[in-house]
């Protein structure tokens, strides 16, 4: 994305990378939130998003330099919502990040990653997930939570 001629990275759907566009300069750190940000060039010009984590540099992910065509998004689309190896059919995942936080639910395991690296896991009860979606931006009906229990109740956590 450009805007007055500077390029910016804007995660539109990752889950836990960026909270608002970043500009694309190499190198030079950024505060979202808690967070502490960078992109950082590749030599072959891709842009990998890292995290300060314990005073350490993570990736979060690397943004490659070729050309995304919609296709390329149908297959891995497809691959990722249908293949029976993938960790999305195995069981609900949804991942939303704030300015302090991580939220991951997979299936009935919930773990918070705040900035500064602790971790605390939970189990969700199920008469709690209907609201603990919505919390997490996820806003279903009764028929359609009871649903997901019905159809996640052989998955694994």
């Amino acid at each position: 994305m450009q805007v007055d001629g500077q390029a910016f990275l804007a995660d539109v759907g990752f889950g836990s990378g960026l909270l608002s566009p970043a500009p694309l300069i190499d190198g030079e750190g950024f505060q979202q939130g808690d967070w502490t940000n960078r992109l950082r060039r590749g030599k072959d010009d891709s842009w990998w998003l890292e995290t300060c984590r314990d005073g350490r540099w993570d990736t979060s992910y690397v943004v490659p330099a070729e050309a995304t065509y919609p296709i390329d998004i149908a297959v891995a689309n497809h691959f990722t919502s249908t293949y029976p190896g993938s960790p999305f059919v195995r069981s609900a995942i949804v991942v939303r990040k704030d300015e302090t936080a991580v939220r991951t639910l997979r299936g009935r395991q919930l773990s918070v990653v705040h900035a500064d690296g602790r971790e605390v896991l939970s189990d969700v009860d199920y008469d709690e997930l209907g609201q603990l979606l919505a919390d997490l931006g996820v806003a279903l009906d009764d028929r359609e939570v009871r649903a997901l229990i019905a159809a996640s109740a052989g998955s694994p956590t």
